[in-house]
């Protein structure tokens, strides 16, 4: 029974007061920050169980509660995104491989042939084999034969996807995902936006829609720093659900791209918005070391020593998780030198 109550705590299906955990009293210390890499390792390790086992009754149950309650790690990202994480194969072969999750995919599909989430999990199949064929080499070095592959299965890609959507499903991840295969489909602006208005008519809140097209919109991938700019504030004034939370989501997409360069290639974004929308996320979703390492980078980045000290005092009960937001350590210890005047601990 415990180990029951335990999983519906971490798949976010009961609260732990719910659970019959006593809360803490008013006057205790605060908790520790939340990892987000454990948080959603943790989370993930069930659903890749269930996709593992066969258990697809039990997917479809999780996967139902996600799209209707939406759940959130303490960072604040839905956990809706990381099911369609787990539906990616993990492995070129093995379990976790791409026959093998196809093999899952046509036995979930048989036993359950109106769900959408057999399709969902063909696509994300199709896509991730399209980047594969790619490979990560530059543009100009991938060869014809490659690039011929990748367009098949990104074709096969968006085809599942536009199925899963026919069954009207009212997920809006799904959208999210559409939208992310268009960069490679060349999907026209249109098509985007109004997948975009579709996916926040179904919850205004979800903000995990505005990080494909905020990809699409980066110099390095031959966007436009005005344009980047213009869409977070018309991504944010647009969304009074949001606000400039959805202003701060956008505004991290350019600060994990281009790093130290922020300020140059952006000088449009403003700091007093996403300084507000990280702090509306920190009171909505509190406890977040994920929060705090963004707060102290942007700071550092914009020259603000006052919010980086008060953020990595923060973090001294949880800096050494989720650090990969400074990309380099050293980045990280630079930026604490400078506002803490102390090095940080033993990483």
């Amino acid at each position: 029974m415990l180990r029951f109550v335990t999983m519906l705590c971490l798949f976010g299906l009961i609260t732990p007061a719910l659970a019959g955990e006593a809360s803490p009293p008013k006057d205790s210390p605060a908790p520790k920050l939340s990892s987000e890499k454990r948080e959603r390792g943790i989370f993930k390790a069930g659903l890749a169980n269930y996709l593992r086992n066969g258990q697809f009754d039990e997917l479809e149950k999780a996967a139902a509660t996600l799209i209707k309650d939406d759940p959130r790690y303490a960072c604040g990202v839905s956990k809706l995104v990381d099911l369609y994480d787990v539906l990616d194969p993990a492995y070129p072969s093995g379990p976790d491989g791409p026959d093998a999750r196809v093999a899952s995919f046509t036995a979930w599909d048989k036993a359950r042939p109106d769900s959408h989430w057999p399709k969902v999990g063909f696509s994300r199949v199709e896509a991730w084999r399209a980047y594969e064929a790619r490979g990560t080499s530059r543009a100009s070095e991938v060869s014809q034969e490659q690039w011929e592959e990748h367009d098949r299965h990104i074709k096969l890609a968006m085809e599942w996807g536009k199925k899963a959507l026919a069954s009207d499903p009212g997920d809006p991840e799904l959208f999210t995902h559409m939208i992310g295969l268009c960069r490679a489909a060349q999907c026209p602006r249109d098509q985007v936006d109004r997948w975009m208005a579709a996916a926040l008519a179904i919850n205004p809140k979800f903000d995990a829609v505005f990080i494909p097209i905020a990809n699409t919109l980066v110099p390095r991938w031959l966007g436009n720093p005005d344009a980047f700019v213009d869409f977070a504030e018309k991504a944010s004034d647009d969304n009074k659900a949001l606000g400039n939370i959805a202003y701060a989501r956008i505004a991290t997409v350019a600060m994990m791209i281009d790093g130290e360069d922020l300020r140059a290639t952006y000088p449009r974004l403003s700091w007093d918005r996403i300084q507000d929308g990280l702090r509306q996320i920190d009171k909505r979703y509190p406890g977040s070391t994920r929060t705090f390492h963004l707060l102290a980078r942007f700071a550092s980045l914009y020259g603000d020593r006052a919010v980086a000290r008060e953020a990595f005092a923060k973090l001294k009960t949880g800096w050494r998780a989720d650090a990969d937001y400074w990309g380099r350590f050293d980045a990280f210890q630079r930026a604490y030198v400078w506002a803490m005047d102390e090095p940080p601990g033993p990483f």
